[in-house]
C-alpha cells in the first residue's frame, strides 16, 4: 500500500505484520524510511517459520512481521552489497538498494551473497504494548484507529477467542479512566448508532 501516513514506521510495521499471512511465502520488500540517507542500516532477514525473506530499512519496520513468523533466523546488512545499483542515491534506497537485492533473492541468490552477516538479535525491534489478561479482564491497547473509527487492538483473533468473548456479548471498554458499555460485533450494522 501507499496509503500509510508518511514516515509512520509503526503503522507500516503493523500493516506488514497483518498482511503477510495472506501472501505466499517468498521475498517481501517494505519501505517506510524517514531516516533514508542517515545512519540506519539496510537489511534482509530470513524468518524462522515458512520461507519468508523480508527486505527493508532496519528501523523496526520488519520486526513485527519477523516475530509473527517465528523470529529471525538470519540477517544481513546490505550497505556494502555488490548487488546495489550504482551510484546509490542519497534518498532513494528503495530503488537503489532494496529492490535490486529483493530481485536477486527472489531469483534464488543466497542471503550470504547479498550482504554482510549480522546477529539477528541486532536487528532493530519495534517495541509495542502487549495485550494481557488480568484476572477476567483483557487489557488490550488500540494501536491504530483508522479514518472510519475502527480500532485495531494488539491482540489476534485466536487470542481474543480464548478469552471466551463471543459476538453479541456486552463488554466494558475503558479509556483514560472512563468506562463505556459496548457490544462485541463484526460490523457497524450489528449495533445501534
Amino acid at each position: 500500500t501507499h496509503g500509510l501516513p508518511r514516515h509512520d514506521v509503526r503503522t507500516g510495521a503493523l500493516v506488514l505484520r497483518r498482511v503477510l499471512p495472506y501472501f505466499p511465502a517468498g521475498v517481501h520488500l517494505a519501505v517506510v524510511d524517514p531516516e533514508v540517507g542517515a545512519s540506519r542500516r539496510a537489511v534482509a532477514i530470513r524468518c524462522i517459520d515458512e520461507e519468508r525473506l523480508l527486505i527493508g530499512p532496519d528501523n523496526g519496520l520488519l520486526s513485527l512481521a519477523g516475530q509473527r513468523f517465528g523470529g529471525i533466523a538470519e540477517a544481513v546488512d546490505l550497505e556494502r552489497s555488490d548487488l546495489r545499483l550504482q551510484p546509490v542515491a542519497a534518498t532513494f534506497h528503495g530503488r537503489d538498494i532494496f529492490s535490486p537485492i529483493a530481485a536477486h533473492l527472489a531469483a534464488g541468490v543466497e542471503m550470504s551473497a547479498v550482504g554482510d552477516p549480522i546477529d539477528p538479535r541486532d536487528v532493530t525491534r519495534l517495541e509495542m504494548p502487549l495485550a494481557r489478561m488480568e484476572g477476567d479482564t483483557l487489557v488490550a491497547h488500540a494501536v491504530v484507529v483508522d479514518r472510519f473509527g475502527n480500532a485495531a487492538l494488539d491482540i489476534e483473533h485466536e487470542e481474543l477467542a480464548m478469552t471466551g468473548l463471543r459476538l453479541g456479548q456486552h463488554v466494558t471498554v475503558e479509556h483514560d479512566g472512563v468506562a463505556h458499555r459496548a457490544v462485541y460485533a463484526s460490523t457497524f450494522a450489528d449495533v445501534a448508532k
